[in-house]
C-alpha cells in the first residue's frame, strides 16, 4: 500500500472574528439553536486553546511496544 504524501500548504490561521463561524459548524443542527448562548463559553475556551496551539493537551508518549514508522 503506497504512502500518500500531502502537498500544499497548511490552512491559514483563523483570526478572531472568523473563529466563531468555524466553531459553530459542528453545531449546525437546528436542535442546537436553543443552546447558542450556552456555547459561547466553550467557543471562548476553544479560541484560547487555538491561540496557544493546545491541540492535544493530554497527549502522552507511546509505550515501548509501539514502533516508529519508517524503514
Amino acid at each position: 500500500m503506497p504512502i500518500e504524501v500531502r502537498k500544499g500548504r497548511a490552512p491559514a490561521t483563523l483570526v478572531r472574528h472568523e473563529f466563531p463561524d468555524r466553531f459553530m459548524q459542528s453545531y449546525a443542527n437546528p436542535a442546537f439553536k436553543a443552546e447558542a448562548e450556552a456555547l459561547l463559553r466553550p467557543e471562548q475556551i476553544s479560541w484560547e486553546a487555538y491561540q496557544d496551539s493546545r491541540k492535544a493537551p493530554e497527549a502522552r508518549k507511546t509505550g515501548p511496544r509501539i514502533r516508529r514508522p519508517g524503514p
